[in-house]
């Protein structure tokens, strides 16, 4: 080539420096797009470890059934989001068979609140609570309570479990409908703590399927359990007592 034949060199360098700029933009997307997609999956791998630790510590199952695992997980959602923000919240509702693991799941998962307690703090951004109160847990086998509620009729059984800043966060009411209720005053008691407490957290076990809770005890009762509520039928899993 002469030297007639060589190209200038603003001929030369302008498209090597834009190829090179196109390949080293190029790559950069490439890493980063892989650097995502390692953080997204590390991040989800993170979430399914730590609900798999929490399951194993605090709501190991003696089966594997897809209902049961259904259970667990809602079980799981209902106590992180519980963890936090415990002002405010929904209802946990689990209907089915006996043995299922209902009470279980229930009596769990106040454990793990109570003994939480003292480090969930009622949050500040409501001017309702003070932010030096520990969060509160109580649990309840809802006949036992009726019996109680019975036995002493001046005590404001509603406002203790119910009214705002003294009522507990978490309300655990087990084996609702079972309880021998021809008066229906267990209608009407379930009725109130349900609708006072229609934004607090509160977890519900029953024998009663969905589809029977207006007949098991009346419209409004149903309508209430059903209204911002997470709902899991277990009726299908194997009764742990025959294992």
């Amino acid at each position: 080539m002469t030297k007639d034949d060589t190209l200038p060199a603003d001929q030369t360098s302008e498209p090597l420096d834009e190829t090179v700029r196109i390949t080293l933009a190029t790559l950069a997307s490439s890493v980063a797009q892989r650097t995502t997609e390692r953080q997204l999956s590390a991040s989800s791998k993170s979430k399914e470890q730590h609900q798999a630790d929490w399951l194993a510590k605090w709501l190991p199952m003696q089966i594997t059934h897809p209902q049961v695992e259904e259970m667990q997980r809602q079980a799981y959602e209902f106590c992180m989001a519980y963890g936090k923000n415990p002002n405010r919240g929904y209802r946990l509702v689990i209907s089915g068979e006996n043995g299922a693991g209902k009470s279980r799941v229930a009596k769990k998962i106040h454990k793990w609140a109570y003994d939480c307690s003292t480090a969930i703090k009622r949050a500040e951004s409501s001017s309702e609570y003070s932010p030096t109160r520990t969060a509160s847990a109580e649990y309840w086998h809802f006949p036992t309570l009726l019996d109680a509620m019975r036995r002493n009729l001046e005590r404001n059984w509603i406002d203790e479990l119910c009214r705002r800043p003294d009522a507990p966060n978490l309300l655990v009411l087990d084996d609702v409908g079972a309880e021998h209720d021809p008066s229906k005053f267990g209608a009407a008691q379930l009725y109130m703590i349900l609708e006072r407490r229609s934004d607090m957290w509160t977890v519900l076990t029953t024998n009663a399927k969905p589809d029977a809770w207006e007949q098991k005890w009346d419209r409004r009762v149903s309508s209430r359990l059903f209204r911002n509520s997470i709902h899991v039928v277990v009726d299908q899993v194997p009764d742990f007592s025959s294992l």
